[in-house]
């Protein structure tokens, strides 16, 4: 071998040599790591039912198979979701409960943290359930018995569905509740008492009431002014207190008497620039999800 090709063979081994120095091992895929532990382990006794729901870091839900939920210490059934509904309870026993995450390669999460329930009486149902429109939404009331009783407010688009998991975030210590319903269907709420925790009991549902879009009336959009600029005139108004306001109206007279549409607008304000003369009258309404509230008072110009 001449000297020139012993260099060329020395440097490409050195060359291959550095190469492989700064070569990473290849990446770890999640599904062979070991799935997070499934957290907040919540549990509620209802009409001879256990609810169990948990939490799981989004993120890492594509690399789950499936839980595990484990009962007493035996795995009584797999879910892909992140509750379960225990349906073999009996009252007068005792259960623990926790839950393990699988991963789509099979290793398998430490289990969570147990939850034990011990299957009582629950409290009775509320009464006197009532409904109320506000600024914003709805305003729910019923009667109390008083005691270390809590509540939880369900809300479900069909009469007869019982859902799974409340409107409130956190059970009530009061009984009033505000929500935010649904705007274009409408909504069935029942309310039901609960004792204990953490695992909870929970009563048989208040009759069931029924809110509807067209109770969404909207209030007369106040303090309507019209202002005359160099091509157009500026109509504003003070936004509604409703939160659930679509839209406004607004409605143009030349006589003060009768009004016709010219334009909507989801802000307060408006701009005409339609060519005029003489006094213009403008009167504002305001939309909710089904139903148009009445009109304001009338605001006046006059154009030369």
């Amino acid at each position: 071998m001449t000297g020139k090709l012993r260099l060329a063979a020395a440097l490409l081994i050195m060359v291959s040599m550095l190469a492989a120095c700064g070569r990473k091992a290849p990446p770890r895929l999640p599904t062979y790591e070991q799935p997070p532990v499934p957290s907040s382990l919540t549990a509620v006794h209802r009409e001879g039912t256990v609810i169990l729901d948990w939490d799981y870091p989004r993120s890492k839900l594509q690399y789950v198979k499936e839980f595990r939920v484990i009962r007493n210490g035996e795995a009584i059934a797999t879910t892909e979701d992140t509750a379960y509904t225990d349906a073999s309870v009996e009252t007068g026993r005792s259960y623990d409960y926790s839950i393990v995450a699988l991963s789509k390669s099979g290793v398998t999460s430490d289990p969570l943290a147990i939850v034990a329930v011990n299957i009582k009486g629950v409290p009775p149902a509320p009464t006197g359930l009532a409904v109320k429109v506000v600024n914003g939404g709805v305003s729910l009331t019923w009667n109390t018995s008083g005691g270390d009783v809590l509540f939880n407010v369900y809300r479900s688009p069909e009469r007869d569905m019982s859902p799974m998991l409340p409107a409130n975030p956190e059970p009530l210590s009061k009984n009033t509740y505000t929500d935010i319903p649904y705007l274009d269907k409408p909504a069935y709420y029942t309310v039901r008492a609960l004792v204990g925790g953490p695992a909870r009991h929970e009563s048989a549902p208040s009759a069931v009431i029924e809110v509807r879009p067209e109770e969404f009336v909207p209030s007369a959009p106040s303090d309507v002014r019209a202002t005359v600029a160099t091509n157009h005139i500026l109509i504003a108004w003070n936004p509604n207190p409703e939160t659930w306001v679509r839209k406004y109206r607004i409605y143009r007279s030349t006589d003060g008497e009768t009004f016709a549409p010219i334009g909507e607008s989801r802000t307060p304000s408006f701009v005409d620039t339609d060519s005029l003369g003489g006094k213009v009258y403008y009167r504002v309404t305001a939309v909710g999800p089904k139903v148009e509230g009445e009109a304001s008072d009338i605001a006046e110009v006059e154009l030369q």
